[in-house]
Parts: C-alpha cells; structure tokens; sequence
C-alpha cells in the first residue's frame, strides 16, 4: 500500500509538530506549514493527497486556505479544522468550510486517533470515486 502523502497547515505550533511528528510515525508522509502564504510556496513544489488546514488562516490576498489549497492542488482533498477560541461559532466556520469546498471539518481540540479516522474516511472516499 502507498504511503499517504500529507500537508498540515496550523499556525499553533504545538498542535502542527504533534500532529506531524504522531502521523509521521504512523507512516504518513507529512509536512507541516505554519502559515497560507508557506502553504502556496509548498504547494508549487508538494503534491499532497490530504491537506489538513486551519481555516482562519489565509493568504495576503485574503484567499482561505481551503481555496489555496484547491487552487494550486485542485486533486488534493481538505480537511479543515477550526478552534472556538476567536468567538466565532466554530460549528458555523466548520459548515462554512464544507460548502466552500472541504471533504470534511473538525473541530479543535482534536486527537491524533480522531484525525487519522477522518483521514482513513476521506481516503475511502477518494478511492471510491
């Protein structure tokens, strides 16, 4: 079976090196980026299957990331996720990030387990067609 091929996109680091550092040792080949504007240099030149982005994160241009990431890879599927710290209704910037394109949202504070499910999810639905 191929390795799956990862982009994570999280301006918190602890989550983004958590994240990274867990899946990397599950056998996903992963790459973390802290911001957007880093996502779009790595974008040009890695190809990821699954890209795990921040929603409130986007670019100079105001492009969110779930459009960088469509943009530039449009065969790439998006996880988005979101945290309740900023006031806003997670819930509602989740179902957002649906209707704008991602295959699936999660809510912060995510595990590592519940990631890799949503990730095993969005696989099957790839390979399904």
């Amino acid at each position: 079976m191929a390795m799956t091929t990862l982009l994570i996109v999280d301006h918190d680091d602890d989550l983004r090196d958590t994240l990274e550092d867990s899946l990397d040792e599950m056998g996903f080949d992963c790459l973390s980026v802290i911001s957007a504007e880093d996502a779009i240099d790595v974008l040009g030149i890695f190809n990821p299957e699954i890209a795990i982005v921040d929603v409130s994160l986007s670019s100079n241009e105001d492009e969110s990331s779930i459009k960088i990431v469509q943009r530039l890879r449009p065969n790439c599927a998006v996880i988005a996720t979101h945290a309740d710290w900023d006031g806003l209704d997670q819930d509602a910037i989740l179902q957002k990030a649906l209707e704008v394109g991602a295959n699936r949202a999660v809510g912060k504070p995510y595990t590592v387990d519940g990631m890799v499910k949503v990730i095993e999810i969005v696989k099957r639905q790839r390979s399904a067609g």
